[in-house]
């Protein structure tokens, strides 16, 4: 049943070894230790339930022969699911409450008659517990702890089990670890150390949680009847089911109870129906709306479609142009090589020019120095031919004195010698005065 220590019984189970599942729930405040609960168990058992009418809250009305009569495919579907549980090897097990309900289910699933564990808790603290953790009526969750407990060990007479009081866990966990260690081992024969000393340290008084007082507002009757039936069960501590006839009838309040359970899960389901129904309705609305709009959508790529084979036709233009433009580009680079060729060369030429105007300034400047250099050597020989002509015509006017003494005297002898040397100065003068 819920909120009576599986968890608790859980955690020393998986210390022992054995695997919880592939998918684990994880933990919060309502359950520090952790759930040790596999989230597809928890799916399937729930999905079960609903196939069989009910819900972990509202115990479906299935007896064995119900159980026989579920399709083969299905449950085929689901034991290759629980053999995935066993792939890695190790050994392992599965805790869910629900499936205190579905014993008949997991024996076929497992083509054998399973093992287990059962944890009782105190009826009046599970109802505490579920008030204050679902919002039930302390009535309603002692209907529910009923249904569970007694559908549970209906199934039990005939395979392996071991009952475990919770109080007795808390109170005393060594013995308790005891038993679960020697059980564990004997029906999965896995080898485990002693971890007595560890859960003694771990599970302590401080576990026990919610206790309720012993009435909760139930008459008299309805007192003795869970009273009864805990004493029952909790007898049973480390033991199995020893008779299956003890648990009795099912009290009429419990059956009342139950009965409006499964009246306000129909009454749910019915709404979830709805619910569903009106989500169905409103996804084909959806639907049309998004056909409608897939249509429009469908012109419009359409039309796209169009405006993109336009759009390449026009690329492979502009590609062409492109191409042109490119042969174009080529052409005038050429050209452009070319000229600019040219252009090196004229400059080439400017500058060969440019050096030949500097050599031909620089003979002008030579030429004018040297012309200046010919006007003052004209000027200084043109002085000295005056002064040349005013020597001869002294030495002419000499001469003509000495020829005109010689011939007054006797001395024409040396007079004509004088004439003979005299002549040649007589033509250089002659010269200097004709150039």
């Amino acid at each position: 049943m819920h909120r009576s220590g599986t968890s608790a019984v859980a955690s020393v189970v998986s210390e022992m070894g054995l695997r919880c599942g592939v998918r684990p729930a994880g933990r919060d405040a309502a359950n520090r230790l952790g759930y040790f609960e596999d989230l597809d168990v928890m799916e399937l058992n729930d999905r079960w339930l609903a196939s069989m009418g009910g819900s972990w809250w509202s115990p479906p009305k299935a007896g064995r022969r119900a159980w026989k009569a579920v399709p083969m495919d299905i449950v085929s579907h689901d034991r290759r699911f629980l053999e995935s549980l066993g792939v890695s090897g190790r050994a392992w097990f599965v805790k869910d409450p629900r499936i205190s309900l579905l014993l008949p289910l997991w024996d076929k699933l497992a083509l054998t008659t399973v093992p287990i564990i059962y944890c009782v808790r105190n009826p009046m603290d599970v109802a505490r517990s579920l008030h204050l953790r679902d919002g039930f009526e302390v009535r309603r969750g002692l209907a529910l702890w009923w249904a569970y407990v007694t559908e549970a060990l209906r199934n039990c007479a005939d395979r392996e089990a071991l009952i475990i009081d919770y109080d007795r866990l808390i109170e005393c966990p060594s013995s308790v670890v005891k038993l679960i260690e020697s059980f564990v081992s004997a029906s999965c024969n896995v080898d485990s150390s002693t971890l007595v000393g560890r859960f003694a340290e771990r599970i302590d008084a401080s576990e026990r949680r919610n206790q309720g007082s012993r009435s909760c507002g139930l008459s008299p009757a309805e007192a003795e009847d869970v009273e009864r039936l805990f004493s029952l069960v909790s007898g049973w501590h480390g033991s199995g089911v020893s008779s299956f006839s003890d648990l009795g009838e099912k009290p009429k309040w419990v059956k009342r109870e139950l009965t409006e359970a499964g009246r306000e899960w129909r009454q749910v389901t019915v709404r979830d129906v709805h619910a569903a129904h009106q989500a169905a309705s409103a996804r084909r609305d959806d639907a049309i709306v998004a056909s409608r709009s897939f249509d429009e959508i469908q012109h419009a790529a359409q039309n796209l479609a169009g405006q993109v084979m336009a759009l390449q036709e026009e690329r492979a233009e502009l590609d062409d142009r492109v191409k042109t433009l490119e042969a174009s580009n080529l052409s005038l680079a050429s050209v452009l090589g070319q000229r600019e060729a040219e252009v090196v060369a004229m400059g080439e030429r400017e500058t060969h020019l440019i050096n030949e105007l500097a050599k031909t300034s620089s003979e002008c400047s030579s030429a004018q120095v040297d012309n200046t250099r010919m006007s003052v050597h004209s000027a200084m020989l043109e002085q000295h031919v005056v002064a040349l002509e005013g020597a001869m015509k002294l030495f002419l006017l000499e001469a003509q004195r000495q020829e005109a003494r010689a011939n007054e005297t006797a001395a024409g002898r040396g007079y004509r010698a004088f004439r003979a040397l005299s002549r040649p100065l007589r033509s250089v003068f002659h010269r200097g005065a004709s150039s």
